[in-house]
């Protein structure tokens, strides 16, 4: 799935990120691992050296390894938070937080301009970062969020990286231009992208996967939220120090390269 996130998010066939094993020397590096669920920390690594554990829960009963899944996790890894987080949230959906287990509200939080940068994109119905209609629901059959720009709206898709997923993630990095227009709140988006795409198996620490997921097609609407200590990250990234693996044998370790 790095492969795949680094061929998405070329410009001009030319990589905006990469991923590589981690070397000793490195200081900021993950370690993926087969825990007790699918998470991740976002970005920065300001006040923190060392290893940060991102799990990808592999089972009989239950599994991460699902590609959309995985560049999910790891856009958080780049800085990302999630599409229902970013500040003109309320505008596009509806959070109903009576249906919302209390110990996971957290993960419905709006941040405000102040915490993130939403690049100059529209909402993104389709983001591989958007959760699902009941995700963290009291009652499954009754949703968390509901699209209201868009009743029929799909979203919580786990396939890829949207195309405005992969604008923002070249925006974030540098690989691409910022537009001119400064005005966030008039920057606006009809346009839809239709991406089909078919996820077979997904090998790690050597076991293979093979997964539920057929071919899908996803059709996007904008989006998106960065995290703003991205800055933090370049600085180490620039420096060729930033990120992530190394093969054990529940774990793996790698480190991120910026073009």
């Amino acid at each position: 799935m790095m492969r795949a996130m680094e061929n998405l998010t070329k410009v001009n066939n030319t990589q905006c990120i990469s991923f590589r094993p981690r070397n000793t020397s490195d200081l900021y590096y993950i370690t993926i691992f087969n825990g007790s669920g699918c998470y991740a920390p976002v970005g920065s690594w300001r006040n923190y050296i060392g290893n940060r554990p991102v799990s990808f829960m592999h089972g009989t009963y239950a599994t991460c390894m699902v590609s959309g899944i995985i560049q999910h996790e790891l856009t958080h890894v780049l800085g990302f938070y999630h599409e229902q987080s970013r500040p003109d949230r309320d505008s596009y959906v509806s959070i109903q937080w009576n249906n919302i287990l209390p110990a996971n509200a957290f993960n419905f939080d709006m941040y405000n301009d102040s915490d993130v940068d939403t690049l100059m994109t529209s909402y993104d119905y389709g983001s591989v970062m958007h959760y699902e209609r009941n995700a963290f629901a009291i009652n499954s059959s009754l949703a968390t969020i509901i699209p209201t720009k868009n009743a029929s709206a799909f979203i919580g898709q786990r396939v890829q990286l949207s195309p405005i997923d992969i604008l923002e993630i070249q925006r974030y990095y540098g690989c691409v231009p910022m537009p001119t227009n400064t005005n966030t709140s008039t920057t606006t988006s009809t346009a839809t992208t239709t991406t089909t795409i078919t996820v077979t198996q997904i090998t790690m620490t050597g076991a293979t996967t093979t997964t539920a997921v057929t071919t899908t097609t996803i059709t996007t609407t904008n989006k998106s939220v960065r995290n703003t200590f991205r800055s933090y990250i370049e600085i180490y990234v620039m420096c060729l120090t930033l990120i992530m693996f190394f093969f054990e044998p529940s774990s793996l370790n790698i480190h991120l390269f910026i073009r």
